[in-house]
This record gives C-alpha cells, structure tokens and sequence, in this order.
C-alpha cells in the first residue's frame, strides 16, 4: 500500500536520488497499486540541469515493500520502495530502469505508451 509522506529511491537514471511521495492519485476503485501515478517532490538529486527541487513531478512506483498476490497464488514482496520519474506531461525523464521492476506494470496503458522501453527492454522482470 503506498501513502503520503512515503520515501522512495530513484529506479531510472534521470538524476534524482531520493524522492518524498507528495499527493497520491487514485484509480476508479479508489485504491492505489503499482501501476498507478502519484505525485513527487525530490529530497535529493544530482543533475542540476534537468531536475529542480521545488516542482512536481509525477512518479510511478514500480517496486514496493508490501506483499503483492498474484492470480496463480505466488505472494512476492520486495526489498526497498522504487519510483521512476516522470513530468507534468507524462514524459519519461529517464533513458533506462535500474533494478528489478514487477511484472504488473505492464497492466498500465499509459506507461506502455510513454516508456515502452522500460517495459519492453527490462530484462529483471519479478
């Protein structure tokens, strides 16, 4: 379960190292889940030309710490809470993920829109 004030590192290489969950979007049922976009700020973060610390931005996590169910009775949990790093306009501040990602972020249409590399190209799916 994702809520406020939640901490997560950085899953791509846009720049930013760690990043504070501001606001969190919903879906249509009213949960949150992987998949899903919240809005950030950054705490931390290196490159100074793409970044700024005072904007918005809109992240998806991609992996969490709680335990996820999955239809053909698996129950995975993993080990740090992850976000990849998007703008107000859903472009992808990244070239490539880092680290493991779950498999359920092929569910989102607008993430295979966007970033399809990320989806495509990963090799560490969980």
């Amino acid at each position: 379960m994702i809520v406020e004030s939640m901490l997560f590192t950085n899953a791509d290489n846009s720049g930013s190292r760690l990043i504070k969950c501001v606001k969190i979007v919903k879906d249509k049922k009213g949960k949150t889940n992987l998949g899903n976009f919240v809005k950030v700020s950054l705490k931390k973060y290196v490159d100074k030309k793409k970044l700024k610390k005072r904007t918005i931005y809109n992240g998806m996590p991609c992996f969490i710490r709680d335990k996820i169910y999955r239809s053909d009775g698996l129950i995975i949990s993993g080990g740090n809470n992850k976000c990849l790093l998007f703008t107000e306009s859903f472009k992808f501040l990244g070239t490539r993920g880092k680290g493991l990602m779950f498999k359920e972020l092929k569910n989102n249409s607008l993430l295979f829109k966007v970033a399809t590399k990320i989806i495509k190209y990963h090799t560490n799916q969980v």
